[in-house]
């Protein structure tokens, strides 16, 4: 028996080794679910605000709070209910979207397949594509907001959110290959269905293009058998395809380990990650707020609970580029979407017989006629956003700038009939004000001459780059062309403030929801606005009677005749300054007791927000976003009394409130501010 043992172990082994199979042609695709945001619109402030003017909004906050869903309350939105928006040292991920509505959400994925039918023939259903016996894949469910995030699910944060798989895809076989993601509402007995988006796979190469394997993509959502997207609702899903011929098979018939989805992303942006100083996409300037938000000293150290430990700068910085990354593409989703409620709304305009008419126009004439519903229409469109291309237009209109170019003008008034004679007329006294100006040799121009020396500072990367800082000078340079016409305008009162050169730059920034496709700032989508144009917007809030909404914040104030003329401007922002304190002793006393205690000035922060309408302290898009609604007020005459600035106190107000918990444990001034501005930038 020992013999037979013996001679068994020298026997080699025979067993067949199962060869993997190797595919010559398709490739696999993955699919990462990021995040959702806002699957369900507010029922609670914001839809207030949307639907109401300010005086009947102050009224119904009055009333009481639901306890059992805060989201149905006609009341302010309570800090608690807000996400934990840390935002910027502890190495949490940047959310300012507020959790909504408390509900449990999860997603439906699966792989559907568009047959081909005979002409005339009708429609057959699509085919179903199974991956492993799987025709349904499902994400975890998240519970507790409408805006879930899959990545900051501890088990996920190093993928970078929930995987779905496809298997291997052969285009030839499934030439019109589509992937359904189909957003649920967990409940009892069954799921309901908040939206769904089809995306295509192997038509036109959508997402198999071997040129192009990784794609980050923001889609809206739509409900069962719409072809318009949902007022909210958006998710996020970055995908990554494999060539076949790029999978490498080694002679043990094991697969060689390829690079993540995550770990393309990072790739993508590594030169950005790189650089000495963060660059905002699209506008490519200096994301000047940055300076202000990294502390590592603001993360509390807690006896109960996990412990944790302050974010290195190299990781803060990373991850607001991530954050940046994202936005492009999460600004793109949400320009398709406005835009289609934007052409549905002209042509409502249209069939009414009110085409050829300003929206300020309109706006005025609704008002008259007491048309509540049109007015409703026009401002949830405004705060939902004005979409990129369409925005210059817009704030023409909207502020009534649009009219002084073409009709008031700064001096004599245009009796021109044709609108190209007017447009020119309104160019050429811009280019009359701009001569006028540059030859002017007063204290306002001087300091107008020193303020443009220290916007050259914005660019301080090291080494420099040359095309960016040429660029941002070129953009200086316009926006001292602006404000020097601003100065030589007789009867307007202007004076120099580094504020209002800063607000002329912001203006003459592209606008689009692409990135630029060079140093240069040049790219397809993109809206250069014309010096004339800013011109007149600027002149329409300061200098008239049409609107004249920030003369208190940059033209001089009014004084007798006998008095000299004074070079600084009013003291509009100061005023709106201590009204934010007002309302933050009568609604936050506690917390304005603990300012006051530690020496905060509001000031320091709120003074500058106010006169820079927030530039420079939160991202440019976010800025832009901001000025929707922010123009459209100054036109408003329900908030006369308010200022038509209450935009400015409330995002102020809300700030402090959001973060009112952080201010109380603060325990000097300094760190309060660390806090404000840190919220701010991460917006």
């Amino acid at each position: 028996q020992a013999l037979k043992m013996a001679e068994y172990q020298k026997r080699t082994q025979t067993t067949p080794v199962q060869q993997r199979q190797v595919y010559k042609s398709g490739g696999q695709l993955d699919v990462v679910l990021v995040e959702a945001r806002r699957l369900k619109p507010l029922q609670s402030a914001l839809n207030t605000v949307l639907q109401s003017d300010p005086i009947a909004l102050y009224e119904s906050w009055s009333k009481g709070r639901s306890e059992a869903d805060p989201s149905q309350s006609n009341q302010m939105l309570d800090p608690n209910y807000l996400p934990e928006l840390m935002g910027t040292t502890d190495g949490q991920m940047v959310k300012q979207t507020p959790n909504g509505s408390a509900i449990s959400t999860f997603v439906n994925f699966r792989m559907l397949h568009r047959r081909e039918v005979p002409p005339g023939a009708p429609p057959l259903p699509p085919e179903v594509v199974s991956f492993r016996g799987q025709k349904v894949q499902i994400s975890p469910v998240i519970d507790g907001t409408d805006s879930p995030c899959w990545a900051k699910l501890s088990e996920l944060e190093q993928v970078g959110g929930w995987t779905f798989r496809t298997g291997i895809i052969d285009p030839e076989k499934y030439p019109k290959l589509l992937i359904e993601f189909e957003v649920m509402q967990a409940g009892i007995p069954s799921a309901t269905r908040i939206g769904a988006i089809h995306i295509p796979v192997t038509e036109e190469q959508f997402l198999t293009n071997p040129d192009q394997l990784f794609k980050n993509l923001w889609l809206p959502l739509v409900k069962d058998g719409a072809e318009t997207p949902n007022v909210t609702g958006e998710i996020h899903v970055m995908t990554r395809w494999l060539p076949a011929e790029m999978k490498q098979v080694f002679s043990d018939g094991q697969e060689k380990m390829q690079l993540s989805v995550r770990s393309m992303f990072v790739k993508d942006i590594w030169h950005k990650v790189c650089q000495s100083r963060i660059r905002e996409p699209v506008y490519n300037t200096e994301a000047v707020y940055h300076r202000s938000v990294y502390n590592p000293n603001m993360v509390r150290v807690k006896k109960e609970g996990p412990k944790r430990q302050p974010e290195a700068f190299k990781d803060n910085f990373r991850r607001h580029v991530e954050e940046l990354s994202h936005a492009v593409h999460y600004l793109e989703c949400l320009e398709r979407r406005q835009m289609n409620a934007w052409n549905l709304f002209q042509n409502e305009l249209q069939e009414k017989g009110y085409e050829n008419r300003s929206l300020g126009e309109l706006r005025l004439h609704w008002q008259e006629v007491d048309d509540s519903t049109m007015l409703n229409k026009l401002q949830s469109l405004i705060l939902r956003g004005v979409p990129s291309s369409l925005r210059q237009q817009v704030w023409a209109e909207i502020t009534l700038a649009s009219r002084v170019s073409a009709t008031d003008g700064a001096g004599a008034t245009r009796d021109y009939a044709d609108e190209e004679e007017l447009a020119q007329a309104a160019e050429k006294e811009y280019q009359t004000l701009l001569a006028r100006g540059s030859l002017l040799n007063t204290d306002a121009m001087h300091q107008l001459q020193e303020d443009s020396v220290l916007l050259a500072a914005w660019e301080s990367s090291s080494p420099p780059l040359p095309e960016a800082l040429e660029l941002h000078l070129k953009r200086i340079k316009k926006a001292k062309n602006v404000v020097t016409a601003l100065l030589a305008c007789e009867d307007g009162g202007v004076t120099s403030c580094e504020s209002l050169l800063v607000l002329a730059f912001f203006l003459l920034l592209p606008q689009g929801c692409k990135e630029a496709s060079s140093v240069s700032g040049t790219g397809e989508g993109l809206v250069q606005p014309a010096e004339s144009s800013v011109f007149w917007l600027l002149y329409t809030l300061i200098c008239t009677r049409v609107n004249g909404m920030y003369r208190e914040y940059y033209g001089q104030p009014l004084t007798s005749q006998s008095e000299p003329p004074s070079l600084l401007a009013g003291s509009g922002a100061m005023q709106d300054v201590n009204l934010l304190e007002c309302c933050m002793a009568y609604h936050e006393r506690d917390l304005y007791f603990r300012m006051t205690a530690l020496g905060f000035e509001l000031s320091t922060i709120f003074y500058g927000a106010f006169m820079r309408w927030y530039a420079t302290f939160i991202p440019t898009a976010t800025v832009f976003r901001f000025w929707d609604a922010l123009l459209f007020q100054s036109t408003n005459p329900k908030t006369q009394s308010l200022g038509g600035r209450d935009y400015l106190i409330d995002l102020a107000f809300a700030t402090l409130r959001a973060k009112r918990n952080e201010l109380m444990e603060c325990e000097s001034a300094a760190e309060m501010k660390s806090v404000v501005l840190g919220f701010l930038g991460s917006l």
